[in-house]
């Protein structure tokens, strides 16, 4: 089999790019042939403001030199993780024109909701999810807090909806809650199938004892820094928090952890964090967004480390038996559920975690879930 694997990497690196070469490896440590096809944002800012706009509409000189990979080395099948904006929707009906069958994954909420994260003012936002022409992001300025840009979104997804929907053969939702909303928002449930986030390397149980709870992630408002420090503050439990990563709210969250047993020990390599996350007798994940598949509670799971969580959107399907739920955006039900929370507690709820791992995560069980959905989609693509 021979797979093209495509993949517009972010400005600023995040959890798709990782993914993106996480199933690159997956697939060649399993025999199958990857062609990349990468391309970057960052060409964007080399752009005038209206090259970008026709752009992020559609590239064509981008459909005719993916084309042309195509010619070359056939694929079985096209593979997409994140074309927005660079690749725009001309990277699919490229696809289709030579009639190679297309999957692609979504990592996030673009195709309903122009912020991708069903997010506005400090709260999760279902206003778009529905409608065809996306006017309450033009409304708020849900895409880069921008009027404008917002417009170039809404109607970027209300125009090209029939690319979306007859150029792509399947839908990979990283959580049955995904799934339910795109199929909410007017995408065949026959098109979307389930396939989870996964670890290359398993880094291996850890036995906790580090005597710390452990946040990871971009310190801005969506991410909930900022309710788990003030819940910190209220619960003052015997554990220490360490808060890993960097982002726009960091300076205000020192002033307000000064004094509080909590510590920033800034941004850290993959390999260290899964070390800490070794060590951790716990991660909290306070995010206020609908979050995809967080990658630290896959990683936390691998290492046999327990998860807290706010009980909304696919978090309370992913955490299971490995962890607690709080009513989101609460700090003060957080600092309850921390306080109650003993050491014994989060020892106990370590092989649960792991088993979930286990089940869901590893690199043997995404393979099959992939080789198979690469299966069905070549078998029902008439070229």
């Amino acid at each position: 089999m021979k797979v093209l694997l495509a993949h517009t990497t972010y400005q600023q690196a995040g959890g798709e790019d990782t993914v993106f070469r996480s199933e690159v490896e997956l697939l060649r440590a399993n025999g199958v042939s990857v062609v990349e096809f990468i391309k970057s944002n960052d060409a964007l800012s080399e752009m005038s403001k209206k090259e970008s706009i026709q752009t992020t509409l559609w590239n064509e000189s981008l459909k005719e030199e993916l084309k042309a990979v195509l010619r070359e080395e056939n694929p079985d099948v096209a593979h997409f993780h994140n074309t927005f904006p660079f690749m725009s929707p001309a990277a699919y009906v490229a696809c289709q024109e030579m009639k190679i069958p297309v999957v692609k994954t979504l990592h996030n909420y673009r195709l309903l909701c122009p912020n991708a994260l069903f997010f506005r003012d400090g709260h999760a936002c279902e206003d778009c999810l529905t409608k065809s022409f996306k006017w309450p992001a033009i409304v708020h300025s849900c895409y880069r807090e921008s009027r404008a840009a917002s417009s170039v979104v809404a109607y970027l997804l209300a125009s090209k909806k029939s690319v979306y929907h007859s150029a792509i053969n399947r839908y990979l939702c990283l959580t049955e809650f995904a799934k339910r909303k795109h199929i909410e928002g007017g995408y065949p449930a026959e098109k979307l199938s389930v396939k989870q986030n996964f670890m290359v390397t398993d880094p291996g149980v850890g036995e906790g004892g580090g005597g710390y709870a452990l946040f990871v992630g971009r310190l801005t408002a969506e991410k909930g820094a900022d309710t788990l420090i003030k819940a910190w503050t209220k619960a003052e439990p015997e554990l220490k928090l360490v808060v890993i990563g960097d982002g726009p709210m960091l300076d205000e969250l020192k002033v307000q952890a000064q004094g509080h047993n909590i510590e920033f020990w800034g941004r850290k390599s993959r390999q260290e964090v899964l070390e800490i996350l070794q060590r951790a007798e716990v991660v909290i994940i306070p995010s206020r967004v609908y979050e995809g598949l967080p990658m630290s509670l896959v990683e936390g799971y691998a290492c046999g480390t327990p998860v807290i969580a706010p009980e909304h959107a696919a978090l309370p399907e992913l955490i299971g038996d490995g962890g607690w739920l709080y009513p989101p955006n609460d700090s003060q039900a957080l600092a309850e559920l921390i306080s109650k929370l003993s050491l014994e507690d989060y020892r106990i709820k370590r092989s649960s975690a792991r088993a979930i791992y286990v089940q869901n995560y590893t690199p043997e069980v995404n393979f099959k879930l992939l080789e198979q959905i690469y299966q069905d989609v070549i078998r029902s693509n008439t070229r």
